[in-house]
């Protein structure tokens, strides 16, 4: 007998590479090739970082052949602000659709949500050769607000995204400011 059914093996790496703010605990001058070193030896099929701003990403890029990234920057859409950018092996995973929307009542344009800065998820269909149906990855950055409602409306605007339809696989990943409890 045999049984039909979609197998996904894939390794997948989730990753706050901290902004670099001259407020850092350790800066990103004294970070960066210890954490391009360490996200490269991984050898993930795909990467989703949070908190990373184009320099850092423009940087990590450099080191990592054989990848590319979707992804903007949080208060333009374009390159200005953090990132949330989903960093994918381009011989293993081919990109079918890919956007950002912001977690906020206007999520289709650059906007402040729930939280003192603009939050934002990036998503992306791959289609890994492999398996029939394809997989959505989606890499959010929470809100940091410590009640319960700015996270409860970030993850409303999330689920609308994703929508009810569930017959294709799909990955949540992210920095989700939560405690381990939670």
């Amino acid at each position: 007998m045999i049984i039909d059914s979609v197998l996904y093996c894939m390794h997948i790496v989730s990753w706050n590479s901290k902004a670099d703010i001259s407020s850092a605990l350790v800066s990103w001058k004294r970070r960066k090739q210890l954490l391009r070193e360490t996200i490269t030896a991984l050898h993930a099929d795909i990467y989703c970082l949070q908190e990373t701003q184009k320099n850092q990403l423009d940087f990590l890029m450099e080191g990592m052949s054989g990848y590319a990234y979707v992804g903007v920057g949080r208060d333009d859409g374009k390159e200005k602000g953090e990132y949330c950018p989903i960093i994918y092996n381009q011989e293993k995973m081919h990109l079918i659709l890919q956007g950002t929307f912001w977690l906020s009542d206007t999520p289709d344009v650059p906007s402040k949500g729930y939280d003192t800065y603009p939050r934002i998820c990036t998503w992306a269909t791959f289609d890994d050769g492999l398996n029939e149906t394809p997989i959505t990855i989606y890499n959010t950055h929470f809100p940091l607000a410590f009640h319960f409602s700015a996270k409860k409306n970030a993850v409303n605007v999330l689920l609308d995204h994703i929508g009810l339809d569930m017959t294709n696989p799909i990955i949540v990943a992210g920095d989700f400011n939560a405690r381990p409890q939670s």
